[in-house]
């Protein structure tokens, strides 16, 4: 089984999320039309259109809205995360 690390850091690895990516970091958000509306401000307010559509944001524009960068959270997972997890990534990705 995934440790919730591990499944939280191949999320910000994914470069664009759809409202169902945006509802898994954020747990708050119950109702997919509220995750909706924050991708599509996202996409309007932060310039993260995706080049595959409007059904799609960017996950830097999204994290942006929250104060913070794909970057970081990455970085932030990795210094978390032991060797092995992290060779199981690779090996995944």
């Amino acid at each position: 089984m995934e440790s919730e690390l591990v499944s939280r850091l191949k999320l910000y690895l994914n470069p664009i999320w759809t409202y169902k990516e945006i509802m898994q970091f954020d747990p708050t958000i119950k109702s997919p039309a509220t995750a909706i509306k924050i991708k599509d401000r996202a996409i309007k307010e932060k310039k993260g259109a995706s080049p595959y559509g409007t059904k799609y944001a960017t996950t830097e524009s999204v994290l942006a809205l929250y104060g913070t960068t794909r970057e970081k959270e990455i970085n932030l997972i990795k210094g978390l995360l032991n060797e092995k997890e992290l060779q199981e990534i690779n090996f995944q990705n």
